[in-house]
């Protein structure tokens, strides 16, 4: 008779950071995380109901930005089941946090900022892996920045939802063109003209709140070296053929 697998152990080979945590390790983990899922529908209080725990994505994806007093809004970077949310409370005197939305619905496992700061004292695996981790996410910002300034409008918009697919491993992604300018600081009108034009070439599909991917390695061909750079940065294969579906 096979062995029943609790969800939170499912999802723990999800997340690249948490897959490294061995069996005998995890056994541990379990006393301090918990499985849940966010839903974009209630995106309030997300940041100070973390305040004291990390969130390792599975299938949500987050998004990190920088704010202006005004309002002004502009992603730096994604986190989805390569990494983690909440790095900055593993610092010996921890910031104030950075400013984070959930970007796509989906599970995460939440743990204890307490008992993870423990575990980087006490495993160097785990404190490897949070170290390969920062370094990867300050190489994906820097890219960020060079990307707003030398590369147009359409092909932060193919990069942003070629990262999404990457993360959610399928085709369609449940994002709005208002959402979509939000995170990359541009306006909704700037993505409608670019997914329109990708529509036009029949390298997307677009429905209510809905784009699809219909041919992706052509829409990966007119993505800039950024996106290339990125992939590399947090672990992906440059190209594929087809995606399989997230569990």
């Amino acid at each position: 008779m096979p062995i029943a697998v609790s969800p939170l152990t499912r999802h723990k080979e999800l997340n690249t950071i948490t897959r490294q945590v061995s069996c005998g390790d995890w056994a541990n983990w379990e006393r301090y995380a918990e499985l849940i899922h966010f839903e974009v529908c209630r995106p309030a209080s997300l940041g100070r109901n973390c305040a004291t725990q990390l969130i390792f994505p599975t299938t949500a994806i987050f998004s990190f930005s920088s704010e202006s007093p005004t309002g002004g809004l502009a992603e730096s970077s994604l986190a989805g089941n390569e990494g983690l949310v909440g790095l900055w409370m593993l610092t010996p005197k921890p910031r104030s946090a950075t400013s984070f939305t959930l970007q796509t619905a989906g599970f995460g496992i939440v743990v204890s900022a307490e008992f993870l700061n423990e575990e980087i004292a006490r495993s160097s695996e785990f404190r490897s892996a949070i170290l390969n981790y920062a370094n990867a996410m300050v190489r994906y910002a820097t890219q960020t920045c060079y990307c707003y300034r030398y590369h147009s409008i359409e092909q932060q918009v193919i990069k942003a939802i070629l990262l999404t697919i990457r993360r959610t491993g399928r085709f369609e992604i449940d994002m709005t063109h208002q959402t979509l300018g939000a995170i990359l600081g541009i306006r909704r009108e700037a993505v409608t003209t670019a997914l329109r034009r990708l529509c036009e070439v029949n390298l997307v599909e677009q429905r209510r709140g809905h784009i699809i991917v219909l041919r992706m390695q052509e829409l990966e061909a007119q993505a800039c070296e950024c996106y290339d750079a990125i992939c590399g940065f947090l672990g992906y294969s440059p190209y594929i053929d087809s995606l399989g579906q997230v569990p």
